[in-house]
C-alpha cells in the first residue's frame, strides 16, 4: 500500500458484515478512519466501553461505532444472550439480544444484563401487545 498519509479529509470506512458462520467480516477504509478505530479499540480495552470518533461512508453517511470490551468466559450468561451477528440466523430466537439492545438497555456484561432483564422483560410484553392491537386494526381496516 502506498502510503499517502491523512490527505483525505473524510474519516471514511466501511464494514461489510459476515452472513454466515466463518465468513470474513471486510473493513475498508482509510488512514484517518483506521486510526479512529484503532483509538477507540485501545480505549475500550482500557475504560471498557467506548463510542468512536465519527467515521463515515463513501456517501458521506456519518456514524460512530460502539465498543464494548467483554472479558467474561464464552459460557456467561452475557454471551449467551446475545445474537449471533449472521444474517441468515437473523430471526432464529426473538429472545436474544441484538446491537440495539445492548446500546437501548447499556448492557455491557452479566451483571448489567441481569439488571435491565426486568425491563427488557417487560417492554418485549408491551411490544406484542401493541403488535396485536395493530394487526387488529389493521384487519378492522382491511374488511
Amino acid at each position: 500500500m502506498k502510503d499517502k498519509g491523512e490527505s483525505n479529509p473524510l474519516p471514511l470506512l466501511h464494514v461489510y458484515p459476515h452472513y454466515t458462520p466463518s465468513e470474513e467480516v471486510v473493513l475498508v477504509g482509510n488512514r484517518k478512519a483506521l486510526n479512529r478505530l484503532k483509538k477507540a479499540i485501545e480505549e475500550a480495552l482500557v475504560a471498557g466501553e467506548v463510542q468512536s470518533e465519527n467515521v463515515s461512508t463513501s456517501i458521506i453517511e456519518s456514524y460512530n461505532i460502539r465498543i464494548i470490551a467483554n472479558e467474561e468466559s464464552y459460557d456467561a450468561p452475557f454471551w449467551g444472550s446475545l445474537k449471533l451477528p449472521f444474517a441468515e440466523l437473523e430471526d432464529t430466537d426473538p429472545n436474544l439480544l441484538d446491537q440495539y439492545d445492548l446500546l437501548a438497555y447499556k448492557i455491557v456484561d452479566s451483571e448489567t444484563l441481569k439488571e435491565m432483564e426486568p425491563e427488557i422483560e417487560n417492554d418485549r410484553k408491551k411490544s406484542i401487545e401493541l403488535t396485536i392491537l395493530l394487526k387488529g386494526a389493521c384487519q378492522r381496516n382491511a374488511d
